[in-house]
């Protein structure tokens, strides 16, 4: 996988937080009842922490097999499928705009 876009480092924002919870609310409206836990996690989950403004979700999900009704849901969203993306067994999706 290769980065497609310019990185640069922001001082810490209190949006950021924010930005997660909104997400979070939304994530756990359309696909809660398929998981086990979304967490913030990355340098924007640490509060003073200077980082790249991208908010990092880690979703596990109750069952695998379940992937094929969340995948859906989430690209509904505006989330772009990258599959596994060089590791094998992980889905991995990114949300551009602001919240991703």
């Amino acid at each position: 996988m290769t980065i497609d876009e310019a990185i640069h480092l922001e001082s810490y924002d209190q949006q950021w937080a924010d930005r997660f919870s909104d997400e979070l609310q939304t994530l756990t409206r359309e696909i809660g009842p398929y998981t086990a836990a979304i967490e913030h996690f990355g340098s924007t989950s640490v509060p003073g922490m200077t980082a790249k403004p991208v908010i990092d979700m880690l979703v596990g999900v109750e069952n695998a097999l379940h992937w094929s009704e969340i995948i859906p849901r989430l690209t509904a969203m505006g989330y772009e499928d990258l599959g596994e993306a060089g590791i094998p067994g992980r889905l991995y999706l990114r949300k551009r705009g602001s919240v991703a």
